[in-house]
């Protein structure tokens, strides 16, 4: 227990060393059953999740960290709203309202207006799936749009 106290410290620190901007790495040697479940820990008073994968595909860790981030968030709403900043700082007077829409009326509504210069991309497509495709997807499940984003770029889909 000791032990995992000064490894959890360890931990507190590496993190803190990445918030000042300095690359870090930390690496849990020993049984991978108790370095998962320290990790978890660890992770867990930080208020963060893990997500486990075997094997080396980059792809399906992607896809397993996409799954994660589903199952606890809303990504249309979350995309709504990146749309609804996005467009509004780059034309205050107009504020997109996606609320109660179709999505026929939704791609209307994001046609009528440039891609926000501040957005990557491949960041600004995805969000536009995802506004759009909002009604076809339930809140925690992961939605198509991410996953084609994944499968044509897992770098760029990502970052988006």
């Amino acid at each position: 227990m000791a032990g995992d106290v000064a490894l959890l410290d360890a931990l507190d620190r590496h993190a803190r060393r990445r918030g000042e901007g300095i690359a870090t790495l930390s690496v849990l040697e020993g049984p991978a059953d108790a370095a998962s479940t320290l990790w978890a820990r660890w992770a867990a008073r930080h208020g963060l999740g893990v997500v486990e994968v075997s094997g080396e595909d980059l792809h399906a860790a992607a896809l397993g960290w996409a799954r994660a981030l589903a199952a606890g968030r809303d990504l249309g709403a979350d995309a709504e709203a990146l749309a609804t900043f996005s467009l509004t700082a780059a034309n205050p007077r107009h504020l997109p309202v996606f609320t109660g829409k179709t999505a026929h009326e939704r791609r209307v509504l994001l046609d009528a207006h440039a891609p926000p210069a501040r957005l990557p991309e491949a960041t600004w497509a995805l969000c536009r799936a995802l506004v759009i495709g909002r009604d076809a997807t339930a809140p925690g499940v992961l939605p198509d749009a991410v996953t084609a984003a994944l499968a044509k770029n897992v770098g760029a889909g990502l970052r988006a």
